[in-house]
């Protein structure tokens, strides 16, 4: 059975055609109850291994993996105190919840999450990265960050996030942002936690080498700099090399700046949210998270490729000084760049790409004559008869940014 096991996944890694060919031979059952009956410690890790193949870039096998009743086992495994076993199990899980398919409440079992999240203290880095990453894509619910809040995942997150090893950062980091997104309560906690320390860790870490690490730090800042928190000022830490940004010129509400008149009656932003009062903290956040989110975009790997549009929206909305700053910074170029790849693009891309430009060109005429200069016109009216709802409501908020000029209407449009 071991070397059979074996033999599966040598065969199936990176190849979906023989992926296929053993997923109608019906091989998943076969590998589930293995996983369920066998003792043997090196098969258990075979087998977990295999069904994390099975599980990886392909939904076909996910759905198999999920019917066979993997899901279970693999949680009851990490009870597991053998280290390669639960270093197969943690991966495995985490390749099935990288799917929209896998049910996240199986997580929240009372046992489950204790586990998880003691398993975050493991002394292997593996497991408390991969753990790390199940709990964060398993956060998607306002319920869930309540549940992993109560639980008392904070503090712990908060420990890997010191940990020196770039694999756990970004694993840390993830997980912060899943927990702050779009949650005033938990993104509070998070300000104040360690007297402000933890903030500053993660100031430092969006200057971090790699951008992976980055890209997540800069998800978290800009949730927290997108709720309402306490006016004390936030100080980047000396040694990270970080001088504060000067906030003058960012504030929307200053005698000078042109939005000043709108503030108190400023319409909804592309995304839904109105425009609000940002406290001097969350300016200084956004500040420093602005030059991080536009140099990521462009060609970079897959995630941040796809994540760091997002994020850049979602700081500037309703900002209309960081919409200003952002275009100043040519992020509209390297944005109209995305569209006019030749390469057929990944929906989620687009998407964020095109919420993106519609946040950059929500207030400033500006902004508006240089997406247009930057002829991609075509590809957004395109992107409105997408497959994907999600594009073509996103093309539709492009659409609406450029229709509030006149001149675009009458001309471009």
């Amino acid at each position: 059975r071991l070397k059979a096991l074996r033999a599966v996944k040598n065969q199936i890694i990176g190849n979906k055609t023989k992926k296929m060919s053993f997923l109608t031979l019906g091989v998943v059952p076969m590998v589930v109850t293995a996983l369920e009956s066998d003792k043997n410690t090196h098969t258990l890790v075979q087998a977990a291994v295999t069904i994390g193949s099975f599980a990886c870039g392909l939904e076909e096998g996910v759905h198999a993996v999920l019917d066979a009743q993997a899901l279970p086992q693999l949680l009851a495994l990490l009870d597991s105190q053998d280290e390669a076993l639960l270093v197969a199990c943690t991966r495995s899980l985490k390749l099935i919840f990288n799917s929209k398919l896998a049910p996240r409440e199986s997580v929240y079992a009372s046992r489950t999450l204790s586990t998880l999240l003691r398993l975050l203290h493991s002394p292997s880095m593996a497991v408390s990265e991969g753990s790390a990453c199940v709990l964060a894509r398993c956060c998607q619910t306002r319920q869930h960050q309540h549940l992993l809040k109560a639980a008392g995942v904070l503090p712990r997150v908060l420990h890997l996030l010191s940990c020196p090893e770039s694999i756990l950062q970004v694993a840390a980091l993830e997980l912060l942002a899943a927990l702050t997104a779009d949650n005033k309560e938990i993104a509070s906690e998070l300000l104040e936690q360690e007297n402000g320390a933890a903030v500053q860790r993660i100031c430092y870490l969006s200057q971090a080498r790699m951008c992976q690490v980055r890209m997540s730090a800069c998800s978290c800042l800009a949730n927290l700099a997108c709720h309402p928190s306490s006016s004390s000022s936030l100080s980047c830490p000396a040694s990270a090399g970080i001088a504060p940004p000067s906030l003058a010129s960012l504030d929307p509400l200053s005698p000078s700046s042109p939005s000043s008149s709108l503030a108190s009656s400023a319409p909804a932003t592309p995304s839904g949210r109105h425009h609000h009062s940002p406290s001097p903290r969350q300016l200084e956040l956004a500040a420093l998270a602005l030059p991080v989110a536009v140099n990521l975009v462009g060609p970079q790997e897959e995630g941040v490729q796809d994540d760091a549009p997002r994020v850049l929206a979602r700081l500037v909305a309703g900002n209309y000084e960081l919409q200003k700053v952002a275009m100043d910074a040519d992020a509209i170029p390297r944005l109209a760049a995305i569209l006019k790849d030749e390469r057929e693009l990944p929906p989620r891309l687009i998407e964020s790409t095109l919420l993106a430009l519609a946040a950059l060109t929500e207030r400033w005429e500006a902004s508006r004559s240089q997406l247009l200069e930057a002829a991609v016109l075509d590809q957004i009216v395109k992107a409105l008869g997408h497959a994907s709802p999600q594009v073509r409501i996103a093309a539709c908020r492009a659409c609406l940014s450029l229709s509030r000029s006149v001149k675009t209407l009458r001309v471009a449009l």
